[in-house]
């Protein structure tokens, strides 16, 4: 799957303009639906999740100059390093701070391993130790 579609799977399968708020939301992919549609809501009302996902709704995701990753699951993190750091670029910023944690190191390598193939990225490293040291990397974004 390509990173543009897993980005339309995870933003609900629709595009969104430049000056819309990038959305997270947990659609449900079009080979899980009976209909074939992609659309798994018939009547627009939330519905008792199985697995009890707390938010059944999409949730707004503000765009600023740093993330933390500690709020998502570990193995949506790639996914949403890509995501941020389009919708970063698209808004401008110049440097943003990827809080990851200090831990092992697991969640920084992967975090590092997005930004070397981003292609909005021009460098990153450690942040300062003021700005959170080896538990988050800061990246230089590409200027167009």
């Amino acid at each position: 799957m390509s990173l543009a579609q897993r980005l339309r799977a995870w933003l609900g399968g629709r595009t969104r303009r430049r000056d819309e708020p990038v959305v997270a939301s947990d659609p449900v992919p079009a080979e899980a639906d009976e209909s074939g549609t992609g659309d798994s809501s018939d009547s627009g009302e939330a519905e008792d999740d199985e697995e009890g996902e707390p938010f059944p709704e999409p949730v707004e995701i503000p765009i600023t100059d740093s993330i933390d990753l500690h709020y998502f699951p570990p193995k949506d993190v790639g996914e949403i390093v890509d995501a941020y750091l389009e919708a970063a670029a698209e808004r401008g910023f110049r440097e943003v701070r990827i809080i990851h944690g200090r831990g092992r190191g697991v969640q920084r390598n992967r975090v590092r391993i997005h930004l070397e193939r981003s292609p909005y990225v021009e460098a990153f490293d450690d942040a300062p130790g003021d700005r959170g040291g080896w538990g988050a990397t800061l990246a230089i974004l590409r200027v167009d």
